[in-house]
């Protein structure tokens, strides 16, 4: 199948989307000799440094509530450690039951993270858990429409990314790929081209906003 052929890639330290059949967003282009570029740079070279020492502290002490479990999960996540990330948000799931972003970001892993981790059916109950408790925040509106669409659920993958659509302030670019690719798969060409440039001209505008 041509849509499986290609894969696109949108990482967030809670998220790994993959989104068939789409393009990576253009690089990031620091302009040579702009002091404001290479200031900005050498800030988020900090940040990374100071994340870093944060996680290492993390990594090396015991967890011992829901939110250090939640976020040494999410540290985790950066490093790719996906077996420990999900061993963390299940702690997480376990301390505090039901906590949605928890939830979403097992329902994500689950969903699109590596193939050898993907579980479809798994990623399902996990997003309409952090749904139900929360519908609001546009993380766990993706996670249940992309796990909708590993499971081959493509009206209702629309049909929950759809509001995306019209709230320009929750829009987001894996989510609207995703829906793109559920509107190819229901054979809605029109609606399937305008979501797929809708997601690529939010992505290229993210991706080129100085830090």
């Amino acid at each position: 199948d041509a849509t499986e052929s290609r894969g696109w890639r949108h990482r967030t330290p809670r998220l790994t989307v993959e989104a068939d059949q789409l393009e990576p967003a253009a690089p990031v282009e620091v302009g040579r000799g702009a002091h404001d570029d290479r200031a900005a740079v050498r800030g988020e070279a900090g940040q990374i440094q100071v994340m870093a020492r944060e996680a290492r502290d993390l990594t090396r002490r015991p967890s011992v509530d829901a939110d250090s479990h939640q976020r040494r999960a999410e540290f985790h996540l950066l490093w790719r450690e996906y077996d420990r990330a999900i061993a963390d948000f299940r702690k997480v799931l376990e301390l505090d039951p039901g906590r949605p972003a928890a939830s979403s970001a097992l329902a994500s892993l689950f969903a699109t993270g590596p193939a050898n981790l993907r579980d479809p059916e798994q990623a399902l109950r996990f997003a309409q858990a952090a749904f139900e408790r929360e519908s609001g925040p546009t993380a766990n509106r993706l996670a249940l429409g992309a796990s909708q669409y590993r499971c081959g659920q493509y009206a209702e993958a629309a049909a929950s990314l759809e509001p995306l659509l019209s709230d320009s302030k929750k829009a987001d670019a894996a989510a609207l790929y995703v829906l793109a690719m559920s509107y190819h798969r229901l054979n809605q060409t029109g609606p399937a081209r305008d979501s797929y440039q809708k997601a690529r001209t939010i992505a290229n505008t993210a991706v080129n906003i100085p830090a």
